[in-house]
């Protein structure tokens, strides 16, 4: 930074000091003076009101300016206009002499902010910080709900059901040389739809001699385990079933085998009594071949899994930042359908949160609401909600009152 002084060759008057006191000045700012140095600058400032002025309003132009060392630095921190002008107004420290005034400095370095941002990162600015009469337009944070008259639509949208893979993170179809049964068709379609596979469905009773045989002997055959890898398997027992319910799959045959798609169709039935060959031939069936030959392997869904549960766990507890990052992540690694909208789902709960804490702060009292602002900040610090809160508390600060928030789209 280049502060003004007088030129070199330039008319002095008794009362003008020199060129070296404004160094002076500005040298303090980055060491300690020598004593020589601390003197020559007491007299100097003894002599001149004007180099009074500049002294009182150098540390902040100081401050101000370092965050013009880069346009991305400077735009790191959204809450530098209006902290700047918080200060140009804020009442000076008593020890200040009475004749001082910060304007001068402040607005240099305000100036020479702006010319390194550059008028398109002004306008983005403005654009995102609102304007003098105390509004805020949040960039991310859907305004709609935190102005709406009641939170009733935002409690709703935050207890809607969320997808839970825990049980996919340790699944596996076959193990220990036996067919692992699921014992819920609801159950079993969400894995399939996770896991993108078709369905396996087999139902029975426990007393029949059919059923006994066949998962003694023709399930237990190599070649039928290592086609029912390539599903989902789920065996419903009818003993305690209500007679309605067991007349429905009755209907459909008995001993009931079917392929179910990942999306809950029926595509190939086959009841009755079989052995292994036989067996095998409908497990092989066309229906569910292009399915299965391009499903993921069961290794890499067990980590989409785990990674979905951790993220979700971050959520609940809080843990705003880590919850996104992991969700984000998540897409990147192109998951299956169903786990990349709960993915989705995620991202948009936390936008929810946020929405929920930024309504929660502006019921507050001034000095609640900046502490409430500080904690959603870094509670959802590296998401892009957490400029949001910067630019609010900012706002809050400058003028002591919570500011309006206006949707982007409403300017």
């Amino acid at each position: 930074m280049s502060d003004a002084h007088p030129p070199h060759g330039a008319p002095s008057s008794p009362q003008e000091p020199s060129a070296s006191a404004y160094d002076l000045v500005r040298e303090a700012q980055r060491r300690s003076l020598s004593s020589s140095e601390a003197r020559a600058l007491e007299a100097a400032l003894a002599d001149d009101a004007q180099l009074r002025e500049f002294a009182a309003s150098y540390p902040l132009a100081h401050r101000a300016t370092l965050l013009v060392d880069s346009a991305s630095a400077a735009l790191a921190r959204p809450d530098a206009w209006t902290r700047l002008e918080a200060q140009m107004h804020e009442p000076h420290a008593p020890t200040a002499p009475a004749e001082t005034r910060r304007p001068v400095a402040l607005r240099l370095a305000t100036l020479l902010l702006a010319g390194a941002i550059g008028a398109g990162a002004w306008i983005a600015w403005r654009a995102s910080s609102g304007d003098a009469a105390g509004e805020v337009l949040p960039p991310s944070i859907d305004v709609a709900l935190v102005n709406a008259a009641d939170a009733a639509e935002l409690e709703r949208a935050l207890s809607q059901p969320v997808a839970d893979f825990e049980l996919l993170r340790e699944y596996a179809p076959v193990r220990d040389g036996q067919i692992q049964w699921l014992a819920s068709l609801d159950e079993g379609l969400a894995l399939a739809q996770a896991a993108d596979r078709p369905l396996l469905l087999f139902g029975m009773y426990t007393t029949c001699p059919w059923c006994i045989e066949m998962q003694a002997e023709g399930l237990r055959d190599a070649t039928v385990l290592a086609l029912a890898e390539e599903f989902v398997a789920v065996r419903i027992v009818y003993d305690n079933l209500a007679p309605d319910e067991v007349a429905k799959f009755h209907a459909r045959g008995y001993p009931l085998f079917e392929l179910w798609s990942p999306s809950g169709e029926i595509v190939h039935a086959f009841p009755g009594r079989f052995d292994a060959a036989s067996f095998v031939e409908h497990l092989d069936h066309v229906s569910t071949a292009e399915r299965r030959r391009s499903a993921p392997p069961w290794e890499r869904v067990r980590n989409l899994a785990e990674q979905h549960q951790l993220a979700l766990a971050a959520e609940r507890e809080g843990r705003f930042s880590a919850a996104y990052a992991g969700f984000q992540g998540l897409l990147r690694e192109q998951p299956t359908e169903a786990i990349a909208q709960a993915a989705r789902a995620g991202l948009e709960r936390i936008g929810l949160r946020a929405a929920f804490a930024l309504r929660e702060a502006r019921s507050l009292e001034f000095e609640a609401a900046r502490h409430a602002l500080a904690n959603a900040e870094a509670a959802f610090e590296a998401t892009p909600f957490a400029r949001d809160f910067s630019l609010v508390r900012a706002a809050l600060e400058a003028r002591r009152v919570f500011p309006t928030l206006q949707a982007p789209s409403a300017r």
